[in-house]
Formats: structure tokens, sequence, C-alpha cells
């Protein structure tokens, strides 16, 4: 573990890097301009953690970042002689993803509660959430959690469809779902969900206010839809696998 943390380290630390700098500066400006002195903190936080546009380029930074850690590995002439088969590569690159990814989002993070804190003038009122009683931080808390799942998981899924499919189909699919956000977001309503085969299936219900009657419940439906979406990247991976497709992006 101490091993591949310095790796993760060290990759982070290319020249590539520098792009995630840049978009990590554009992310702290939109953040800034998103939050109004009227709200409060726990408001201004989560305004911008479901705000369409911003998602959508945080997602874009997470997939650059895995596309950087994943073609440099793929040249660790090291790290590749370590891997058995492409199975235990996969899952190496899973866990490499989750890790960066955590790295940047927690810096995505801090530069978001700085801007809500200068906005909004350390305003630390906290109210009861919409639909649950609970308050709203606590609600907070679990929606940054659940959004960092999502993101990666989804990371995950377009790294097994651009290696399970031709790559030009792949490249296409892996832009249209960050922007997909956007785009249908417009469409999105706020509706209620009370059990499971009405589980949201867009990645972009989750960055909106739905009810799902209960707290525990909405915890539930969003593991699940984690879980899913996780198993059908674990299952084009183990397709892609038999196929014996080198290791190379």
């Amino acid at each position: 573990m101490k091993n591949d943390f310095k790796l993760i380290i060290s990759l982070l630390q290319n020249t590539r890097f520098k792009v995630t700098i840049i978009v990590l500066v554009l992310l702290g400006f939109m953040s800034f301009g998103y939050i109004s002195p009227k709200m409060t903190f726990i408001s201004g936080v989560y305004s911008v953690m479901t705000w369409d546009y911003f998602i959508m380029i945080l997602l874009l930074l997470l997939l650059f970042n895995t596309y950087n850690i994943y073609t440099e590995l793929t040249k660790n002439y090291s790290f590749l002689i370590r891997m058995k088969d492409y199975k235990e590569f996969f899952n190496k690159i899973v866990k490499f993803i989750f890790i960066s990814n955590l790295i940047i989002y927690l810096i995505v993070l801090i530069v978001i509660v700085l801007s809500s804190i200068i906005n909004t003038g350390m305003n630390m009122k906290t109210d009861n959430y919409s639909f649950y009683n609970i308050s709203n931080s606590i609600y907070l808390i679990f929606h940054l959690i659940r959004s960092y799942f999502i993101l990666n998981v989804l990371v995950v899924f377009c790294v097994s469809i651009y290696k399970l499919i031709k790559e030009e189909i792949g490249m296409v699919i892996t832009i249209l779902i960050p922007i997909s956000l956007p785009i249908l977001n417009p469409l999105l309503i706020e509706k209620k969900i009370d059990s499971i085969i009405k589980i949201p299936l867009f990645y972009g219900e989750y960055f909106i206010s739905n009810n799902y009657n209960t707290f525990g419940f909405e915890i539930f439906i969003s593991i699940l839809f984690i879980v899913i979406l996780f198993i059908i990247s674990k299952l084009f991976m183990s397709i892609v696998s038999k196929k014996n497709v080198d290791l190379q992006f």
C-alpha cells in the first residue's frame, strides 16, 4: 500500500499534472462565482456540488487524471512485470483510480469550502433537510461521500467501455457521459422514489433532490446504483481479459 501510494504521487507529478492544476483553478473560480453571500456555508457547498456544469468539469478532470495514471502505468515496465494477468492489472488500476482521484477530490472540496467561507462570511447556520428529519449538514456529508463514489465508479465504467469496444467509439462515449449531465439536467424533475424498481439509472439523478421517503432508503438506493455500475464494469473488463487484450492504452 505504501509503495502504491508513492507511485501514485510520482504519477501525479508528471507534465500532464499541469493540466490538472489549470482545471483545479477553473473549478475554484467557478465555485467562488457561484456561491452567493446570501447562502449559508452548508448551502453554498451543496449548491456547487449539485451544479451540473461544475460536476461535468469535475468528472472530466477525474477522467483525465485516470487517463494520465493509466498511460503512465502501461509504460512502467517494473509495474507491469508484477502483474500476473489482465484481471490483476485491472484491479490494481481501479485501486489507483480511487486513491489518486480521492486526492484530487479532496483538493476540490477544500477549494469549495474556502469559497463558501469567504462568500458567506462563515454563516454556519444549519436547517433540516427538505425531505427528512435530519440536519442539512449531515445530508451534505452523505452527498459528498456518495458523489465521490459515483463519479469514480463512472470513471471505472468509462475505462471498461474504452477497452471493450473500438477506441474511437469508446472515446466518444467517454466524452458524452460527462456532457450528458448539463444536457439532460433541464429535463430532470424532483420525484418520489419509494421502491427499488424506481431506482434512478442516470447518474445525474443523484445530483438533484429526490424524495426517497427515508434517508436510510436513499442511502440503500445510492449504494445499489454504485454496486450495479461497478459490477457492469467488472463484467466488461472480464470480457476484455478473456480476449487477451494487451495492456497498452
